[in-house]
Parts: C-alpha cells; structure tokens; sequence
C-alpha cells in the first residue's frame, strides 16, 4: 500500500484542505503517516503570509528527501499560487500545484462545487463521515487521471526536473 503524508503552514483553510485531500488518498488507498515514516508521497500545504512561511517551506522539502530521497513532494497552498518561480528554485519539489489544480482530484471523484467571487470554491456536500466517504466516485478516477500524471512526467522531463 502506497504512503502519503501531510505538513501544513498557516491557517485553518489550509488545516481544512489538507484534511478534505488527506481522506481523497485514503479512500483511494493510501495509507496515511505521519512525515517521518518514509511515504511515497509528500503533500506540504503552504501559506505565503510572511517570508518565514515560504522560508519554512523549503526547510520542510529538504527534511522530506532527507526522510524519503526517492519520494515524490508537492507544494499546494497560496505559497505555490502566488510564487511558483520561487518554488521551482527549491531541490527536491516535483510539482507545484495551483488552486485549480486542487479541484481535480475532487472532480474526479465526483465532488460538485460552486465558484463563488470573491471566496473560492465552496463545496455544497462537504465529506464529513466515513458514509460521505463511500459515496465518492473512486471507481475509474486513475483512468480519468492519468492525463495528470502523465503530463507531471512530460513537464518534468521538459524542464530537466526543475518545478515550473
């Protein structure tokens, strides 16, 4: 069974989305746990308020090869929407995700939502149990995702594995 971990900056948005993405890879089986225990994969949301969160970013990518060299990290959060180039300098990220990004997974797995102006996306049947868990589509979603990781592999190939 494949490992994700989570390491979140900043506010209780980011603490929430971290644990709506966190039940998205259990239910597709993944087992979370906790950053020391070697994951396959890195999920580190981050916030951009002041230079010590983006600072504390990098420090966390480097604790993350040094724990799992061979793991896969993504940064999501606004320190990845609002400074890419300065994540695409940072040793050991593979993929930078932008807000809209996010919203494929859920998409995927047939979450419906609304963009409202000014606020973002609001999910109208938000997860909250483990029966709100079992009524996601996950039946199909690696098909239907595979175009995401196979254009992460294309880009990262493209850009000699430096993180746009």
């Amino acid at each position: 069974m494949k490992k994700v971990a989570f390491y979140t900056l900043g506010c209780k948005l980011n603490f929430s989305e971290t644990s709506t993405i966190a039940r998205s890879f259990e239910a597709r089986g993944y087992r979370k746990v906790p950053f020391d225990q070697a994951p396959d994969i890195f999920i580190i949301n981050t916030c951009s308020v002041t230079d010590n969160a983006d600072k504390k970013c990098a420090k966390i990518v480097r604790e993350a090869k040094k724990i799992a060299p061979e793991s896969f990290v993504a940064i999501i959060g606004c320190y990845a929407q609002l400074k890419p180039k300065e994540i695409s300098n940072i040793l050991g990220v593979d993929a930078a995700i932008i807000f809209s990004d996010i919203l494929v997974v859920p998409e995927a797995m047939g979450c419906n939502y609304e963009m409202v102006e000014s606020i973002g996306p609001i999910f109208p049947d938000p997860i909250k149990s483990e029966s709100d868990i079992n009524k996601l589509k996950v039946d199909g979603a690696e098909e239907s995702l595979a175009y995401v990781t196979d254009a992460l592999q294309a880009t990262k190939k493209l850009l000699a594995d430096r993180v746009p």
